[in-house]
């Protein structure tokens, strides 16, 4: 819920990309203002592609962070790499496994908003076979094999390392934020 919530949250970001690739030569500022002007904030900046957004967060991130601990712990060794080796497997198989999502998304933001997520896939679908909805997964799965593995790793190693500094004295919101933090900046990094 944390990423879907997190990913819809800064959609207008992810919206304004799409369409500034697709239009190199208008100002973000030019395709914002574009957007609200036609169809107002919410329909304009926030809600093209946000279903499949939340359904993205919901399946890659259930799935790369659910399915970590489970192949961290079959790793040999215990270690950083082990770690990092097991969050960019868990990442690149959510992607992977859940690439349609993020075809959807794409899609619909660059040019099918009043089009609903499951309309949109059936027309890749149609237009382009099975395979449409898995195109650029292998370049996508790289990306978030490597950012989850870099991210599950230091939120981890952060989190055990400040609790045996004694950094923050107890498991809570303080300790979780110091690791999402570090993690969070470290994986952008790497990416």
């Amino acid at each position: 819920m944390g990423a879907a919530i997190a990913d819809g949250l800064y959609n207008p970001a992810t919206v304004l990309m799409v369409r500034g690739q697709l239009a190199p030569a208008i100002s973000t500022w030019a395709l914002a203002r574009e957007a609200v002007e036609k169809d107002g904030i919410f329909r304009g900046l926030w809600k093209p592609g946000l279903y499949a957004i939340f359904l993205r967060a919901l399946t890659y991130s259930g799935a790369r962070v659910g399915l970590y601990p489970t192949v961290r712990d079959s790793m040999p060794g215990s270690g950083f790499a082990a770690k990092v080796l097991a969050g960019c497997i868990t990442g690149a198989l959510g992607a992977a496994a859940f690439m349609p999502t993020e075809v959807v998304r794409v899609r619909i933001v660059a040019g099918r908003q009043d089009v609903t997520t499951l309309a949109t896939a059936a027309a890749i679908f149609r237009e382009e076979s099975l395979l449409g909805l898995w195109r650029g997964a292998a370049p996508f799965a790289l990306r978030c094999g490597c950012f989850s593995g870099v991210q599950l790793a230091t939120y981890e190693t952060t989190k055990c390392s400040a609790l045996s500094a004694e950094i923050v004295a107890c498991e809570g919101p303080k300790l979780h934020l110091l690791a999402s933090l570090l993690s969070g900046v470290c994986a952008q990094i790497v990416c």
